[in-house]
């Protein structure tokens, strides 16, 4: 497959929120425990007007039976699949396909 041909799927969106990503990684470095992370991204996130939520409950669909339950770490709440569903199951059939 030729990439070129595909678009990436809320390209800013990514790119703002990788960018919080990096300035968190540069800042703190490495060694620290996950949830030292999780934090300072979501401070970074709300410093550049990124609004997340934290540790969030999710219902997690396997071919669209509930088979659990599960907890994000952090969500951007605007991120959705393309058909506007959000559901754990759903989100994940984005593919890197994309064509």
């Amino acid at each position: 497959m030729d990439i070129n041909q595909c678009g990436l799927l809320l390209k800013e969106e990514v790119y703002q929120v990788v960018g919080c990503a990096f300035e968190v990684q540069n800042t703190l470095g490495h060694g620290l425990l996950e949830k030292s992370y999780e934090n300072a991204l979501v401070v970074e996130c709300g410093l550049r007007g990124i609004p997340v939520s934290q540790q969030r409950r999710i219902d997690v669909y396997y071919k669209q039976v509930k088979v659990g339950d599960s907890t994000l770490d952090i969500q951007p709440p605007s991120l959705r699949h393309p058909n506007g569903d959000t559901r754990m199951g759903k989100t994940n059939e984005i593919d890197a396909t994309c064509c």
